[in-house]
C-alpha cells in the first residue's frame, strides 16, 4: 500500500485512501492508508461464508466508483 502511495505521488497522481487486504487464503484481514494514517481492521474475517468478504470488497470499490480503475491504487 506504501509502495502503491508513493508511486501514484511520483506520477502526480494524488489518491486520498488506499485499500489492502492480506489473506492465508481461509482468513482475510483489511487496512486502509489514509495520507500517512494506517487502520487496520482487528477482526479476521473467515472465508465462509463469502458474502461477508465479497460485501467489505463491493464496498471498497463504491467508494471509489468515481474514481479511474487504474487510480485504485
Amino acid at each position: 500500500m506504501l509502495a502503491a502511495q508513493l508511486y501514484n505521488q511520483n506520477q502526480d497522481q494524488t489518491i486520498s485512501t488506499i485499500y489492502g487486504c492480506v489473506t492465508s487464503g481461509t482468513l482475510w484481514q483489511f487496512l486502509k492508508l489514509e495520507d500517512k494514517n494506517v487502520t487496520i481492521d482487528s477482526t479476521s474475517y473467515l472465508v465462509t461464508p463469502v458474502q461477508k468478504i465479497l460485501g467489505i470488497l463491493k464496498s471498497i470499490l463504491s467508494e471509489n466508483q468515481t474514481a479511474n480503475p487504474q487510480d485504485l491504487g
